[in-house]
């Protein structure tokens, strides 16, 4: 019979088989292996897993563990690994646990009433908690009613109902959050309330900063907000200058940043502590969206948490993707009958395709692909015109491996369109993978690469920079991929006409939220192609992160500080 040090041990090499575990998390866990039981240590591993997987904290509680991947272990395991886990949250020691009173030390991990943190995430939160409720509790002197009534009669009949909500909030408010999904009019909002503010504020000459977090969401913000007076639009990490853990000070009046549910913990704490005392700040994205890989669902607590300062736009105003809007919305209300129906309606922007078995994309009957991929087929079009092209059509799939994967899609397309090549050369979308601050290149970011068939040393690529042209040789590029097909996650503040979406099986363990993200890449058409029965699985799961409230925790702190 198994001994329970065996069991778990056991239980431990089968999460990592199941690539829940990772052999990074077994190396961290090492570090401390000498000074604690073999229940603590799984329970390391456990905390570790977690982190990287973007929870914060472990809550333990009621003889349970949030969150809980232990699905994984057949009922039996899993009833012994929860023990394990339990026992050895209970007994790490001191010299490795801390009680949080107040003050934090250099232990690594915290313990927070039934929450446990490692060190890094607790500070990092609770430095975006005191932060985040200092602007949004700010008294700052703003704007009368009489001011602003007068300065938006000019643009009332622009804006609907929640829009001008949205600029009086963020016009009287120091801290505002806007949130919506594609189409319901964020830019355009933003557009107005700063040319509303501009005139509000102009015997000052106000200084402006639009950002955001990625190249191509900060070119977005320049075509659309370029013309505002007084503005400056760059991404958000070389506003604050950020290298590492050094940043600069952002001295203006009016800061906003759009693309939120992409900015990672450490960013979100930078951001917020080199705010100057004075400065409004407005914070614009999707909280319904994928957050960050390795962080939490932060925009999402921002937002709710802003109870008196935040909009949420709802009303779509693109009349061509009715179809696609109504899923999206489906999606997020757990309502698989109402997505059943708009499925099956035949909307013109809709087509949607179930597969018993994964199979290769050049054997599905409802795909061509050359006429899919056309647009760049004839490389002596204009390095503008081919660039423009990234957005008439993109592939998006939730895993990189497998026959839906997207290393395997992009392989098979390149293949494909190889052999159907009319020139020596070829037009192929890529992505940068690793961002290279010296080439302003970020990861995500999408180009083109002019790919000389006969002497690849001539390969040459292009992208869009902050709204211009630029031009590398191929060898002198960061790490790139090609992007006929892209991550669902990397295709986050990037939008195409046509957007196509495969769903292979078990992609529902990346909650609604992927497809959420996937569906609302789709500006005017949308093809999904699943597995059987894995839309409605997708229905039904969430990637829920186990992160705190950030303005709960400020209030928890105050109180801790007057008893």
């Amino acid at each position: 019979m198994l001994s329970l040090e065996n069991q778990n041990t056991s239980s431990r090499e089968k999460l990592l088989e199941r690539g829940f575990l990772k052999a990074v998390d077994f190396a961290f866990a090492n570090i401390f292996r000498k000074k604690v039981s073999e229940e603590s240590f799984s329970f390391l591993c456990y905390l570790f897993a977690l982190g990287r997987l973007g929870h914060h904290s472990i809550l333990v509680e009621d003889r349970k563990i949030t969150p809980d991947a232990l699905d994984l272990l057949q009922d039996a395991e899993k009833d012994l690994f929860l023990l394990e886990l339990l026992n050895g949250a209970q007994n790490l020691p001191e010299s490795l646990c801390q009680n949080f009173h107040g003050s934090v030390d250099l232990r690594p991990i915290v313990k927070d009433g039934d929450r446990y943190y490692l060190q890094k995430y607790f500070l990092q939160e609770h430095q975006i908690a005191s932060s985040f409720a200092s602007l949004l509790e700010s008294s700052m002197k703003s704007f009368t009613s009489l001011e602003v009534e007068e300065a938006m009669k000019p643009y009332v009949s622009s804006l609907n109902p929640e829009q001008l909500l949205a600029v009086k909030g963020a016009l009287h408010n120091r801290l505002f959050i806007l949130s919506g999904g594609p189409g319901t009019g964020k830019t355009y909002t933003i557009e107005h309330l700063l040319k509303i503010y501009y005139e509000l504020s102009k015997e000052k000459q106000p200084r402006i900063l639009a950002s955001a977090p990625t190249g191509k969401a900060t070119s977005h913000l320049k075509q659309k907000l370029g013309e505002i007076p007084n503005i400056e639009i760059k991404t958000l990490h070389s506003a604050l200058k950020l290298r590492g853990n050094q940043a600069g000070i952002l001295s203006y009046d009016l800061i906003v940043v759009d693309e939120c549910s992409m900015i990672d913990l450490h960013v979100w704490k930078t951001f917020f502590a080199n705010i100057l005392e004075n400065t409004k700040v407005v914070l614009v994205g999707d909280y319904h969206q994928l957050p960050p890989v390795e962080t939490g669902m932060i925009f999402e607590e921002l937002f709710h948490a802003a109870v008196d300062a935040h909009v949420e736009l709802k009303e779509c105003l693109r009349i061509e993707n009715r179809g696609i809007h109504t899923l999206a919305q489906s999606v997020n209300e757990n309502d698989f009958e109402k997505a059943a129906e708009v499925l099956q309606s035949n909307t013109k922007d809709l087509r949607f395709f179930e597969f018993a078995e994964e199979k290769s994309i050049l054997n599905i009957e409802n795909l061509d692909l050359e006429s899919e991929f056309k647009h760049f087929e004839d490389p002596k079009k204009s390095i503008q015109n081919l660039l423009e092209n990234l957005k008439k059509m993109c592939m998006l799939s939730p895993i990189n491996k497998g026959i839906w994967g997207v290393k395997t899609i992009n392989r098979e397309i390149y293949e494909f369109l190889k052999t159907r090549a009319k020139n020596s050369t070829m037009v192929i979308p890529i992505m940068i993978t690793q961002t290279d601050y010296s080439k302003n290149l970020y990861n995500g970011d999408l180009g083109i690469l002019i790919n000389n068939l006969v002497d690849s040393r001539k390969d040459t690529t292009y992208f869009y920079i902050e709204g211009e042209i630029k031009e590398y040789k191929k060898q002198l590029l960061p790490n790139f991929e090609y992007a006929y097909c892209v991550t669902v996650h990397k295709s986050q503040g990037s939008e195409f006409e046509k957007a196509m979406i495969f769903l292979p099986g078990k992609s529902e363990i990346f909650g609604k939220e992927l497809l959420y993200t996937a569906l609302t890449r789709a500006k005017y058409s949308c093809t999904l192609f699943a597995k059987e029965g894995v839309l409605k699985k997708c229905f039904f799961g969430s990637i829920q992160k186990n992160t705190f409230n950030p303005l709960m925790r400020y209030k928890k702190l105050n109180l801790e500080e007057k008893a």
